[in-house]
């Protein structure tokens, strides 16, 4: 799917050879920060062939700069998206946030989306908190009523449109390509890197990417959390919980100068939690070093550099399996 995307200094000679390998007859023109400048569709390029336009050109200036799109904030039933393409003899229609795609729907085929989000999810760790359970298994690919949490994971996105999947792999890597063959990427770590170190050898992107960790189960809504990541102008989006923390005492409280204030019987505390899920755009992925590197340290450096940093509330369903406990807790609340 990355092959549909060109840069704006390539010429009509290699757009041309471009398209004719594509089997969706697409192309979307960029500029070096990812912005959309331009489309070029099949019927364009032959038009520019039956014009004799030079093929050294540059394809920026012959691509359609006003091409028709959508906004992502107004729905639109299969038969409006079919009317839409019949009205202007369109096939593919762009969904745009400003300058961003988001998507690009096949008005033949309006359910299935031809640019979905690249999906990095995290599954190389060892899992040692596990103890025996992950001595010969993956973490990720301990059962959840009989099926693999990851396997669930990989069917939840593909569920909600997301086929671009790649799977970060290390410690026994072999279960889970065995598992999975050729049906997603992978993504090799020759040794531990951290929650995102891995991400350093990731093939360029001209999309924001979504990573996630393997042992998370939600229902979240991931095109939502895309449309946050565009409107908000972020580099990155952490996805956040609110966490109930209970001290089961009384709790002492003293003022500054260490006077007595009051006691507070089992207070309850609220936390906003990063739930395992991001989005990435493509200068935050710059800033990932070569060393073992963890998302918060990650989060923290590009705030620091004044990258903006966007928040997503999840009120969706939200798992986290990290001890056996954890896993016999899901075990009993998760409901397909």
């Amino acid at each position: 799917m990355q092959d549909n995307f060109i840069t704006s200094n390539k010429t009509v000679e290699e757009a041309s050879a471009m398209m004719a390998e594509l089997d969706r007859k697409i192309l979307v023109v960029t500029d070096y920060a990812g912005d959309v400048t331009g489309i070029i569709s099949e019927g364009d390029m032959r038009r520019l062939i039956l014009k004799n336009v030079n093929p050294k050109w540059p394809i920026s200036s012959v691509c359609n700069h006003s091409f028709f799109s959508l906004s992502p904030n107004i729905l639109h039933s299969p038969a409006e998206i079919q009317k839409i393409g019949r009205e202007y003899g369109i096939r593919y229609i762009p969904v745009m946030s400003g300058k961003k795609l988001i998507n690009i729907i096949d008005a033949l085929s309006p359910h299935g989306t031809l640019f979905p989000i690249p999906v990095i999810i995290m599954a190389g760790g060892l899992g040692s908190r596990m103890g025996e359970l992950t001595a010969t298994t993956p973490k990720p690919m301990l059962p959840l009523a009989g099926v693999p949490m990851l396997e669930r994971t990989v069917n939840e996105l593909r569920h909600q449109g997301y086929l671009d999947i790649t799977i970060s792999v290390n410690y026994l890597s072999e279960v889970i390509k065995k598992h999975f063959g050729n049906s997603v990427k992978y993504l090799e770590e020759t040794e531990p890197s951290g929650t995102c170190g891995c991400l350093r050898n990731l093939s360029p992107v001209v999309t924001p990417v979504i990573v996630m960790n393997g042992d998370v189960i939600t229902k979240i809504k991931y095109d939502k959390l895309i449309q946050s990541h565009f409107d908000t102008g972020a580099e990155i989006t952490a996805v956040v919980k609110t966490i109930q923390n209970i001290i089961p005492f009384g709790v002492v409280e003293l003022d500054y100068q260490e006077r007595f204030i009051s006691v507070v019987e089992k207070p309850i505390h609220h936390h906003l939690t990063l739930s395992g899920i991001y989005v990435l755009s493509v200068p935050a992925l710059g800033f990932i070093s070569d060393k073992c590197q963890d998302m918060p340290n990650l989060i923290n450096l590009c705030n620091k550099l004044d990258m903006k940093v966007n928040l997503f509330g999840l009120y969706e369903n939200w798992m986290d399996v990290g001890t056996p406990a954890d896993l016999a807790r899901v075990q009993e609340e998760y409901i397909p």
